[in-house]
């Protein structure tokens, strides 16, 4: 016998299911009968349900029970709750994203976090706490007295007690970086950083017509009398610095490494911007080259890297009245301010502990994943075990340019070496980003197929690089 009653009545769902005893749970078999009629096309996308109570009376079940089906099917992705007007079943998930994006440096997103009740959590809590006005209107002052409050508290594990009031908050790392490359360099100035860097360094020094000159690293990270000679060769003032889980590297530089370049930077009065987003990420990290440098060292500590994208949120902290004046000015120049209401959310997740909650969420998910890395990618994977990437050296039969083109046309994004070179000569390798595919298992078989790609030599077609 059918599934499906037959019944001729027009208010009486023709999807209706016979309920068995021994069939399972009967709130199971009614979201079983909505995906059997969604498939078969008895239901289409914007039909409308009944009400939950008729459904009830006319299945002779209680309330409940359609309840945890309507949710179950929900949860399917069957239905959507539409308000006053009912649930309605959905139109389907497209996939718009077919390629496995090994490319973009995003924090995985944790097992067992509800992110979308944290962030309702979060949103009602700010609105029920803060003034509507304040949260729509403009913050010149680098962030309100909670938001600096906030970030002294997220920056404590960093640098240790800070005073609020030499807080700035920020639109992100990204426009902090460029307010410093502003506010401190002219045009034509050379910025130093290393071989391999971030490219939002390159990118802001190109748009406000500044040099990127690079200096030479060993295994530790930058070389102090690289630095040293460079900086009086160029008379540069300004130095660019990534010392933990590098960006690309993943090269956490050690505690003598940043207490030379500290006084490095000291003996040549030269500016070291520490854009550190991954410490929180990192297994142990020695502390960062601020705390060996105050005065030298300008800090950037990024909510975007270690909890979620969408919170663009970075703590800089200046001591310097006059010099945080001058940050300020250039970041209103083309940034003007964090977003207030981002600000106030990050606020609330950080004193109510649930940005650590997150944190902690995240950095499970990141080792783990860097576990599978190991395991797929073999003798190859180089990586710590932590941080958000893993920096891969090719074969000689492989160029990193003409791999990710390569791997492209099987499907896969990453990034080669050459997105990060600010000099010439750059290094034969590409950086794999582990957090940006939700599912384990997309991101399992999208490295199970790089790991393929790499173990054969490139088609003759290709072999030429362009």
């Amino acid at each position: 016998m059918s599934q499906l009653r037959t019944i001729q009545d027009e208010d009486v769902p023709v999807w209706l299911p016979r309920l068995a005893r021994n069939k399972g749970p009967r709130f199971l078999q009614i979201a079983d009968a909505l995906q059997a009629a969604v498939t078969d096309g008895a239901l289409k996308p914007g039909d409308r349900l009944p009400p939950q109570r008729r459904l009830a009376a006319q299945l002779e079940v209680d309330l409940t029970t359609v309840t945890r089906a309507y949710d179950e099917a929900r949860r399917r992705n069957l239905l959507e709750g539409r308000g006053a007007r009912g649930t309605y079943v959905a139109a389907p998930k497209v996939e718009l994203s077919p390629i496995l994006d090994l490319s973009m440096n995003t924090p995985p997103p944790p097992d067992g976090v509800d992110f979308d009740d944290m962030l309702k959590q979060g949103l009602a809590q700010v609105l029920m706490r803060a003034d509507s006005e304040l949260l729509m209107t403009y913050h010149l002052g680098g962030g309100s007295d909670a938001d600096r409050k906030a970030g002294a508290r997220w920056l404590e594990p960093m640098l240790g007690r800070l005073e609020p009031g030499q807080l700035v908050v920020c639109p992100g790392a990204q426009a902090a970086i460029a307010a410093f490359v502003l506010a401190l360099t002219e045009p034509g100035d050379v910025i130093l950083a290393e071989p391999a860097t971030y490219p939002g360094l390159r990118a802001a020094a190109t748009q406000f017509g500044r040099q990127i000159v690079a200096v030479g690293t060993d295994k530790h990270g930058m070389v102090p009398e690289l630095l040293e000679e460079a900086c009086r060769a160029h008379r540069s003032r300004l130095v660019y610095l990534n010392p933990t889980l590098q960006n690309p590297t993943a090269l956490t530089m050690p505690e003598r490494r940043r207490r030379e370049l500290a006084a490095t930077a000291r003996r040549c009065n030269l500016r070291i911007v520490e854009d550190d987003p991954y410490w929180l990420l990192a297994e142990a990290p020695p502390p960062p080259i601020a705390t060996f440098a105050p005065d030298q060292v300008l800090y950037i500590a990024t909510l975007s890297k270690c909890l979620t994208p969408g919170l663009r949120v970075a703590f800089v902290p200046i001591r310097d009245a006059r010099e945080r004046e001058r940050f300020l000015a250039a970041l209103r120049s083309f940034a003007l301010m964090a977003a207030p209401l981002t600000a106030a959310l990050a606020t609330q997740w950080i004193l109510d502990g649930s940005a650590d909650g997150l944190l902690a969420g995240v950095r499970e998910e990141a080792r783990l994943r860097h576990r599978m890395a190991r395991d797929i990618l073999a003798g190859r994977y180089s990586g710590l075990g932590d941080g958000l990437h893993v920096w891969l050296e090719l074969p000689a039969y492989w160029q990193s340019s003409q791999l990710a083109r390569a791997a492209a046309s099987y499907g896969i994004a990453v990034t080669p070496a050459e997105a990060f070179a600010t000099g010439s000569g750059a290094v034969n390798a590409i950086r794999i980003s582990l957090g940006s595919i939700k599912d384990r298992e997309r991101l399992q078989a999208g490295l199970q197929r790089l790991s393929q790609l790499l173990a054969r030599r490139p088609e003759p077609f290709s072999a030429a690089v362009v």
